[in-house]
């Protein structure tokens, strides 16, 4: 089941606001420039999460987590996010988040009040479309535009509580 942008952010930004919790990214990243044009597929722990094709000055990274999960973000926002501990050879070099986050986790409730059964997908700010389960952790964007999701797994696996 799809669920409008619109219909997530008017449902859970108060939610998080009310209730949400701080969280730190406390597991390091490898990253490097993407190349234009490159697909990247994230897969977490329950399957293939989001896809996306990198565009100039994207970042390409790789958790830290038992699935390896990569991913892509906007050079921009990584600079504000990321310090760098080590550099290592063929471009890439292990960081250190230094950026906390707002999540709340999706439970059965949440979902009851979407009108949703189990999972579902929607659209994040970068205009992709995004799974969320039940357990996920649902993050506000760092400038409120939005939520993406983090499968729960590999959430537990590289956040905890500030």
């Amino acid at each position: 089941m799809a669920v409008s942008h619109e219909k997530i952010y008017d449902y859970f930004f108060p939610l998080l606001k009310e209730s949400g919790k701080k969280y730190r990214k406390t597991s390091l990243v490898k990253a490097k420039l993407a190349e234009p044009g490159q697909e990247v597929i994230t897969r977490t722990s329950d399957g293939v999460e989001i896809k996306c094709k990198a565009t100039k000055g994207d970042l390409l990274i790789e958790n830290q987590t038992s699935t390896g999960e990569v991913y892509l973000m906007k050079g921009d926002k990584f600079e504000k996010r990321y310090q760098m501990k080590q550099a290592l050879d063929k471009g890439w070099a292990v960081y250190q988040s230094n950026f906390p986050i707002q999540a709340i986790q999706l439970e059965t409730r949440h979902l009851t009040d979407l009108g949703i059964d189990s999972e579902f997908e929607f659209e994040t700010p970068w205009q992709n479309t995004m799974k969320a389960l039940r357990g996920d952790f649902i993050v506000l964007s760092s400038d409120d535009s939005g939520f993406y999701r983090i499968a729960q797994k590999e959430f537990l696996e590289t956040y905890k509580a500030v």
